[in-house]
């Protein structure tokens, strides 16, 4: 198992207050708010540390911000929760290693902070046992190709119980990630016919709108 994963793994037993670090980092320098306390609860901020150290400081904090970003929608998870959750869902080393580098790769290739946010809402409900690991996979997914204007898309779609409207550019890219069906009807009009595709709700997408994004809207 590699150091990232295994720094990842203790963070998430250990952080609690990642809301207050994330609120810091970006109006200080990194190092005068990072110490041998923090380190030693969220390891995994060692390698945004290692960044700023090298002079990558602009990463590093957009790093360590990502992290903390995910973080933070766990700390009001107690750290028995946390262990016993590790206890029963990765009885080896490899487990652990799979997730994590799931984890650690949708992280480091987030473009914003908020991305990593709905990340670590998805993985909460995983810890609570709301969601099975084969629903986080796919939230993982969709959240790994979701833009800021097909967030919108699906906010404009989903608010409302009778919401039809999604614009035409969004409606195949929806339909692949599995958040919104599509009904294919036969159109006549006079004596031409032609195909017409209507975006339908389904029970995925309105719950992954529920758990993952609606909070931003609200």
């Amino acid at each position: 198992m590699s150091l990232m994963s295994k720094d990842l793994f203790k963070s998430f037993v250990k952080s609690n207050n990642s809301h207050d670090l994330f609120d810091k980092i970006g109006e200080t320098a990194l190092d005068a708010v990072i110490d041998d306390s923090v380190l030693k609860d969220i390891p995994i901020i060692g390698t945004a540390i290692s960044l700023y150290k090298a002079g990558d400081s602009i990463r590093a904090n957009l790093f360590a911000r990502k992290i903390l970003a995910f973080l933070r929608e766990i700390d009001d998870l107690s750290q028995d929760k946390r262990k016993l959750f590790i206890e029963e869902n990765f009885t080896n080393q490899n487990d652990k290693e799979k997730i994590s580098e799931i984890i650690l790769s949708f992280i480091d290739n987030a473009d914003r902070s908020q991305s990593c946010t709905y990340l670590g809402r998805a993985f909460k409900l995983y810890v609570l046992g709301c969601i099975d690991r084969r629903t986080y996979d796919l939230y993982c997914f969709a959240l790994r190709r979701l833009s800021n204007y097909l967030i919108e898309q699906i906010h404009s779609y989903y608010r409302f119980e009778k919401s039809c409207g999604v614009e035409r550019h969004a409606i195949h890219e929806l339909a692949s990630l599995g958040i919104i069906d599509i009904l294919v009807t036969l159109q006549v009009f006079d004596e031409a016919q032609g195909l017409c595709q209507m975006p339908a709700h389904n029970n995925f997408g309105r719950l992954f709108y529920t758990n993952i994004l609606v909070q931003d809207f609200s």
